[in-house]
C-alpha cells in the first residue's frame, strides 16, 4: 500500500491582524523567509530575511515618513478637526524624520543622553524597581503586566523628567492614546480624536513644566535639552523640547513594557533559565539581549522608497513601501542557530530588536537598564517565578508591538536570595 500523500500547506497569507498570527507569528515568518522573502502584501514588500532587513534599515535613501502621512490621512478620514499640532509632533519627532532634520534633532537630543544624565537615571531605575518588588505578593497570583511592566517605565521617565507623581496616571493615559498614531491604519475615529487631544494636552503640560524648571533651576535632562547646541548654533525651541519629552514616553513605555513582560514570561516558563541566572547573575544582560531577539517587542517597521533603489539585490521603484519584519529577521536560521530556542549561550550576529543604522532606538540603553536591574533584583529576592495560569493573551491594540496583555504570575518566596545573586547585586547596583 502506498503512503498517503501529505496534505498541501495552506495558501501563504500575511495578515498581522489575524488572531492566529497574533498568537504565534513565527510559523508564518518561517514560510515567508523560505517561500516568499519579498512578498507583496498590504500595499508593501514584506521583508523577513535578516540580510534584507538589515540592508533596508541601514539604507538612508529609504524614508520613515510613512507614519506621518498615514496619520494625516487617518485624521482627514475621521474628520477629527485641527490636526496641525499632532502632525507637527510627528514631523519633528526623531523616530519619524529623515535627514537633514533627523541629523539636527539627533545631534541635539543626544546631548541629553550624556554620561551625567545617564548617571542620574540609574539610581532612579534602582529605586523604582525596588519599590515595585517591595509591594509584590509572594506565593499568591497577580498580573505582572499591571504590577510591574506597565508602571516601571512610566514611573522612571516621570521621575527622570522631574514630573510630580500625580501626573503619572494622566501621562500614561495620554501616551497610550498617542501610540494609536503609530498604527494609523487601525485607528478608529474615537482613537484618532483622543490621540489629537493627547498631543495638545501633553505639549501644553510639558511647555509649562519646561518654564517651571527654567524659573526654579534644574540640572536634569530637560535642562540639558534646553542647553543643547549643535555646531551651527542651532537649538531646540520649547515646543521641540516638549515633543522630545513626549517621544521619550511614546518610544520608551509600551515597548519597554513588552520587553520586561516577555522576559518575565521566559523566567516563569523556563525555570532552568531562572536557576542559571541565580547561579550566575552576570548573565542577566545576555538574557535581556536574547529575550529581545527571541520575542522582539517591536515586531515591524516601515520604510518608503523615495527614488528607485536596490536593497540587497531587491529592486524597488519610487513610491514603493517596505515592511521590515524585525521579529522574523531575529529568527532567521541563516543567522541564528536554533532560532526558536531561548539560549543564554548565544553568540554571533546581533539582533535587530532596536533597529540598526540611523534610526537605531535612542531609548535602547534605558530599556536595557530597566530590564537588567529589575531582573537582577528579582533574582536576589525570590526563589522562582511561575505561571499562575496557562492562559495566553497578547496585546491587540497594535500590530507592531508584541507582548502579553496579561501575565498571571506567582513569585516563590525566599527568606533570602542566593549568596551569589546578592553579591552580584551589590556590585552591579
Amino acid at each position: 500500500m502506498s503512503e498517503p500523500t501529505p496534505a498541501p500547506e495552506p495558501r501563504l497569507r500575511f495578515n498581522p491582524v489575524e488572531p492566529a498570527f497574533r498568537n504565534d507569528p513565527y510559523p508564518t515568518y518561517a514560510r515567508l523567509r523560505r517561500e516568499a522573502p519579498h512578498l507583496r502584501a498590504m500595499g508593501a514588500r514584506v521583508l523577513t530575511r535578516y540580510a534584507d532587513v538589515v540592508a533596508a534599515l541601514k539604507d538612508r535613501s529609504l524614508s520613515v515618513d510613512l507614519v506621518r502621512a498615514g496619520a494625516v490621512r487617518a485624521a482627514a478620514r475621521h474628520a477629527v478637526g485641527d490636526f496641525s499640532l499632532a502632525e507637527r509632533f510627528i514631523r519633528n519627532s526623531l523616530v519619524f524624520t529623515d535627514d537633514p532634520a533627523h541629523m539636527r534633532l539627533r545631534r541635539l537630543i543626544n546631548q541629553a543622553f550624556s554620561s551625567r544624565t545617564m548617571a542620574q537615571l540609574r539610581p532612579i531605575v534602582v529605586a523604582q524597581c525596588q519599590s515595585l518588588l517591595a509591594g509584590a505578593e509572594y506565593d499568591g497570583s497577580f498580573d505582572a503586566v499591571e504590577r510591574f511592566a506597565v508602571p516601571l517605565p512610566i514611573n522612571v521617565l516621570c521621575q527622570w523628567l522631574g514630573l510630580p507623581a500625580s501626573t503619572r496616571v494622566p501621562v500614561a493615559r495620554h501616551i497610550h492614546a498617542i501610540r494609536h498614531l503609530l498604527d494609523p491604519g487601525l485607528v478608529s475615529k474615537t482613537g484618532c480624536a483622543e490621540a489629537v487631544r493627547a498631543v495638545d494636552e501633553l505639549t501644553a503640560t510639558f511647555i509649562q513644566h519646561i518654564r517651571y524648571l527654567a524659573a526654579h533651576g534644574s540640572n536634569g535632562v530637560i535642562s540639558a535639552l534646553c542647553a543643547a547646541r549643535d555646531a551651527e548654533g542651532s537649538s531646540l525651541d520649547e515646543t521641540e523640547i516638549a515633543f522630545a519629552c513626549i517621544m521619550f514616553f511614546v518610544a520608551g513605555t509600551e515597548t519597554s513594557q513588552c520587553m520586561l513582560a516577555n522576559l518575565l514570561e521566559v523566567l516563569a516558563t523556563q525555570p532552568e533559565v531562572f536557576a542559571a541566572l541565580q547561579d550566575s547573575p552576570d548573565g542577566v544582560g545576555q538574557a535581556v539581549e536574547e529575550c529581545i531577539r527571541h520575542e522582539t517587542p517591536l515586531q515591524m517597521t516601515k520604510r518608503l522608497a523615495r527614488e528607485p533603489v536596490s536593497i540587497n539585490g531587491l529592486a524597488l521603484q519610487a513610491g514603493e513601501q517596505v515592511l521590515l519584519c524585525l521579529g522574523a529577521a531575529n529568527r532567521d536560521p541563516q543567522v541564528f542557530d536554533e532560532p526558536d530556542a531561548f539560549r543564554l549561550d548565544r553568540r554571533g550576529a546581533g539582533h535587530v530588536g532596536f533597529g540598526t543604522g540611523m534610526h537605531t532606538c535612542l531609548g535602547a540603553g534605558l530599556a536595557r537598564m530597566q530590564a537588567t536591574i529589575f531582573t537582577t533584583l528579582l533574582l536576589a529576592n525570590c526563589a522562582g517565578v511561575e505561571r499562575a495560569s496557562a492562559e495566553r493573551e497578547w496585546l491587540s491594540h497594535s500590530v507592531i508591538l508584541r507582548g502579553p496583555a496579561r501575565l498571571p504570575l506567582r513569585l516563590k518566596a525566599a527568606r533570602c536570595g542566593t549568596r551569589v545573586a546578592r553579591a552580584a547585586l551589590a556590585s552591579a547596583l
